[in-house]
């Protein structure tokens, strides 16, 4: 589940997180970034960053980036916690503040994404633990418990459409190396916008969801069959398409909003596939 914190909150809470996992905040990293974007030299929080200030930018991609990491480091703790979270953790501060700076390399960014689909998981309630590679072989990144059965979930950060293909592809071929029934979660969030613009105006939750329906469906309209004929005869059950939206609600201000949309691949475990469906979702609130 997520908790409501403020972003200056979110901040603190990621960094002591890192901090308890081993981990450094580096000065130049993105969280450090964040960190000098909304606090005065001297602790306190600044006040309205307006869109002329050269932070701000930076302060809006911290409300996606701390947003995530808080979720990740609130589900993913104890025993819930993969038996490699230094090792992970140390690496989640990596990458430029900007997504769209560092757009070839983002191995601290695709690190999120992984962890945030694995919290997703955890959160709603299904045993999670990452993939042992075999032989010569590279694990599912995750597989976890759904109906007593092992399932295999592929994680995916794509940086273009153009390169949609081949990833898909090499997920597809992850799931099937695994010898299970699983599924693809793909975060299409840079895909979709990748100069990574800002919304210009506020608007109210309805209209950014009508929005993000209509370029999911826009997007199904041109790829569903080539997607289902990439992931075809692998075990993959289905590709989560998701979009984590920043933007100014009118009444509640800049808050980010995580879109997942399941799209069904017709695969052989079409009932543990709703069984993973219900509960990701779930997790997701």
């Amino acid at each position: 589940m997520f908790i409501n914190r403020s972003l200056a909150d979110k901040v603190k809470f990621v960094e002591a997180s890192i901090v308890a996992f081993g981990g450094k905040v580096k000065p130049s990293s993105r969280i450090w970034e964040a960190k000098r974007a909304l606090f005065n030299p001297d602790g306190s929080v600044r006040g309205i960053i307006s869109p002329t200030d050269q932070d701000f930018k930076i302060a809006i991609e911290a409300i996606r980036d701390m947003t995530l990491l808080s979720f990740i480091f609130d589900n993913l703790k104890g025993e819930n916690a993969p038996p490699d979270a230094t090792s992970r953790v140390k690496g989640l501060a990596v990458d430029a503040a900007l997504p769209e700076n560092s757009k070839q390399s983002t191995p601290g960014r695709d690190m999120q994404f992984e962890m945030f689909v694995a919290a997703g998981i955890v959160s709603g309630g299904l045993p999670t633990r990452a993939g042992e590679p075999g032989q010569g072989q590279k694990a599912p990144d995750w597989i976890c418990q759904v109906s007593g059965a092992p399932y295999a979930i592929e994680v995916k950060r794509l940086k273009s459409i153009d390169s949609m293909q081949e990833r898909i592809e090499h997920a597809a071929a992850q799931v099937l190396q695994s010898k299970l029934s699983g599924g693809i979660v793909a975060d299409f969030t840079t895909a979709f916008d990748p100069e990574n613009g800002i919304i210009p105006r506020a608007v109210t939750h309805a209209e950014i969801t009508n929005a993000a329906n209509h370029c999911l469906y826009a997007f199904m309209l041109k790829y569903e069959s080539k997607l289902a004929k990439w992931v075809e005869g692998s075990g993959a059950d289905f590709i989560a398409v998701v979009n984590n939206v920043v933007y100014c609600e009118i009444e509640e201000g800049w808050t980010l909003t995580t879109f997942t949309s399941f799209l069904n691949m017709n695969g052989a475990s079409e009932r543990r596939r709703k069984v993973f469906q219900e509960h990701y979702l779930a997790g997701m609130v």
